[in-house]
């Protein structure tokens, strides 16, 4: 078997994704190569790669000793860290890759990103890369095979925690031959981290919310679903019109009310005010963020409207409504409620906005057409909501950009916005071949991907059936029974007992760090040390095991995540090293103590509700 036989099986086995994707490229692809590669063998007998492009030859490695040199070349990096991810910017053929794997830990992981189709073929002729294309460390992406999977890996791999101790490097050569996908390389990383610092910031500042929200939506899980049950039971070929409260709604409100009935009218929270004013009534909401103000939801009729909501929704504005929720996700605490008795209720990547997480249910289920309406991600003039609302962001001038618009011309936009056009980019590019995905907000910035339509001929042209939504919602019962609604109070209730007993345990993790830092310089105290140790790991991994753990883990985070996010990224030092690992612990649970004396009595009330409300409900029957 030769190289490539042998590459390409390893592939097929241990890199379907990646192997299937070629196949399909293979199929399309232009004969004609870029690009001219030569391999052949350098003075000490290894070969090495060079690459002709454009009338300039670039040598991939050195023709005299390739391994050699790529073992000094190694020697600049070093990982030290936590969870450390390597971005590396091109395979090669894998002899600076493999200095670099070894020196992974346990955790680490290698995103490599290859820029040239054409070259990774000509190294699978040539080289055994069976080693690295079998390792599960090492993640490989070709943009032109797919366009979403580096985005799908950055967010799979790197979050706040190990943020600042990504170590990024240029295979030699690669940013000068390949210098225009180095440049869109270097601006996806650059908007990932932009991102995850946002979101890391996002969590922290919403945390108290979140838990507080959880709790107090845990009442409202009685007659209510998750999103998955309404798979399949909307129609497909039925089109979903996500409208969103941007400027150019003002545009085209009208044309909604043709739609009506035969199409999906899903509504943003921020939207339901305009379409009230208009006569239209949505046939879901949609609603997301813990602090979303409740007056958007006064005067909009939407009290009965079902609606898609996130387990960690403000409570204030859930409190408003009465028709059905359908949960589409949030805080780990309810996921493992849901996970415990067979459900799965957490199954989308919301985005960040209510716009952007309307788009994941409907991709979730499964329309064939979604017509975006309100969705401009940019200013009009000083506007940023229809019928002229300017609603203000914190630290808003810091952020203007400026991004392509439907016109062409470059228009305002910022930050907030930014990160969600290029979010609904990717999501779109996920969703090739699987649909198609209209633009009918007739303004603002151009999302590409999407087909730019006015919303009069999108109707036209999608919206030709009937659908009766009504009937096809009173035919699904609710998620949980009276059997059900019992194993969920009896969750609560043990989340409730195991919050009442963490202050002593995290007391417990807080002196045993005491008495480490106190001992860590005395003679022939290493064994006492070492026995604490293991007691502070066990008795942490049991607080972590307790379902509530999700809970405390969000209150805290706005007071620790400084203090992890140092202690991810700990150095060579290592008696500062040591130090800081156990007083961060120390800090991160003393935050817990505190955190489990409020959390206890949010929990006692929503079982005290619980109770009552399965009373009522036996004393009815």
């Amino acid at each position: 078997m030769n190289y490539f036989d042998l590459n390409m099986e390893c592939l097929k086995q241990v890199r379907p994704r990646l192997y299937s994707d070629m196949k399909a490229y293979e199929s399309i692809k232009d004969s004609q190569p870029e690009i001219v590669m030569v391999t052949e063998p350098s003075r000490d007998g290894n070969l090495y790669t060079k690459v002709i492009k454009d009338n300039q030859e670039y040598r991939l490695n050195s023709n005299y000793r390739p391994i050699e040199e790529a073992k000094r070349w190694s020697k600049q990096f070093e990982l030290e860290g936590i969870n450390i991810v390597v971005q590396m910017f091109g395979l090669g053929n894998g002899y600076f890759l493999r200095e670099l794997r070894d020196k992974l830990k346990k955790g680490d992981h290698m995103i490599v990103v290859e820029p040239s189709y054409e070259l990774f073929q000509h190294i699978l002729m040539n080289y055994d890369m069976t080693d690295i294309l079998s390792d599960i460390r090492i993640s490989i992406t070709i943009p032109i095979l797919s366009q979403s999977m580096f985005g799908v890996l950055l967010s799979q791999y790197v979050h706040w925690m190990n943020l600042k101790s990504q170590m990024k490097c240029i295979h030699p050569q690669y940013d000068k031959c390949f210098a225009n996908e180095y440049s869109q390389y270097r601006k996806k990383l650059d908007e990932n981290d932009f991102r995850t610092l946002v979101n890391r910031n996002t969590e922290a500042y919403f945390g108290i919310d979140i838990v507080k929200n959880t709790i107090y939506n845990y009442r409202y899980l009685p007659g209510s679903n998750y999103l998955l049950e309404l798979r399949g039971k909307l129609p497909k070929e039925i089109p979903a019109i996500i409208v969103s409260a941007g400027p150019s709604l003002d545009n085209n409100i009208e044309e909604l009310k043709r739609a009506k009935g035969k199409a999906v009218i899903i509504a943003t929270d921020t939207a339901l005010r305009y379409l009230h004013k208009h006569g239209i009534m949505a046939d879901f909401a949609v609603t997301l963020d813990p602090k979303k103000p409740p007056s958007y939801f006064d005067h909009t009729d939407f009290e009965q409207m079902p609606m898609f909501c996130g387990t960690n929704a403000n409570r204030e504005a859930l409190c408003k409504h009465h028709g059905r929720k359908i949960w589409f996700g949030g805080n780990g605490f309810l996921e493992g409620l849901y996970h415990s008795m067979g459900h799965q209720i957490s199954d989308l990547n919301t985005g960040g906005s209510v716009a952007t997480a309307a788009f994941s249910v409907c991709k979730s289920l499964g329309f064939e057409t979604i017509i975006m309406v309100g969705q401009d991600l940019a200013y009009k003039g000083n506007v940023t909501h229809a019928e002229g609302d300017i609603c203000k962001i914190q630290s808003e001038e810091d952020g203007i950009c400026y991004v392509e618009g439907i016109d062409g011309t470059q228009i305002k936009s910022r930050h907030d916005w930014y990160i969600y056009l290029k979010w609904f980019e990717s999501s779109i590019d996920e969703t090739k071949g699987n649909g198609r995905v209209i633009d009918a907000t007739e303004g603002g910035a151009l999302i590409h991907g999407t087909e730019l339509m006015t919303l009069r001929d999108a109707i036209d042209q999608y919206c030709i059936k009937a659908i009766d939504i009504p009937s096809i919602l009173d035919k699904i019962p609710p998620t949980f029974g009276s059997a059900e609604l019992e194993k969920t109070k009896q969750y609560l209730k043990e989340a409730y007992e195991d919050c009442t007993k963490l202050p002593e345990q995290a007391k417990k993790i807080i002196h045993l760090c005491d008495e480490v830092l106190r001992l860590k310089d005395k003679p022939n105290y290493s064994k006492k040390i070492e026995s604490m140790a293991a007691e502070i790991v066990c008795t942490n991994k049991e607080v972590a095991s307790k379902g509530v753990y999700s809970l405390l883990d969000n209150y805290v985070k706005h007071d620790t995540f400084q203090e992890i996010e140092k202690m991810c990224s700990i150095g060579s030092n290592g008696e500062d090293d040591f130090i800081r690992t156990y007083e961060t612990t120390k800090l991160v649970f003393q935050s817990v103590e505190s955190a489990s004396h409020e959390i206890e009595p949010l929990l006692k009330d929503a079982l005290n509700d619980f109770e009552n409300y399965t009373r009522s409900e036996k004393n009815v029957k």
